[in-house]
Order: structure tokens, then sequence, then C-alpha cells
């Protein structure tokens, strides 16, 4: 059997320290979680954000193309704002 740190005991069974962040990993998805709240969590899913786009865009030009000419229109009484996307 092997046990955590030198005391032979560990203080929070089923947990492990995340490699990445230093904190205690929490179970069901906490590393990914530790790796989004880290320094380089924004840049993991802009890159995320930006392969979907290029896939996307590659896989079906034409929904993509139409999304973006979307109508949206925002009124209040006879007050209507609207552009496309």
């Amino acid at each position: 059997m092997h046990t955590h740190g030198t005391s032979g005991t560990d203080p929070c069974p089923g947990r492990e320290a995340d490699r990445v962040s230093g904190r205690e990993a929490e179970p069901g998805g906490g590393r990914v979680r530790a790796i989004l709240h880290g320094p380089s969590g924004g840049a993991v899913v802009a890159v995320l954000a930006v392969l979907g786009a290029l896939i996307w865009s590659n896989s079906k030009p034409a929904s993509y193309e139409g999304f973006w000419e979307t109508q949206l229109e925002v009124g209040l009484g006879a007050l209507h704002v609207g552009w496309s996307l």
C-alpha cells in the first residue's frame, strides 16, 4: 500500500494535489477546472473557440455565412434597434 506524505497518513484520502495549479484536485472534473482557472485557462478557451470556428466555417460555409447574416432586433414599444451579426 502506497501512502502520500512523510507521516504515512493522507490528510484527504481520495484527493491528490493537482500538478498544474498545486491545489487539490476535486473528483469529477476537478483537473479540468484547475487547468481552466490556471494562468493559461483563457488561452485554452480562446484556442478551442478558434479551432471550433475554423472547423465550422470550412465544413459548412453556408451555415457559417448564414449565421453572420442573421438579423438581430431589440425593441421596446415603438423603439426598435436592429442589426446583423
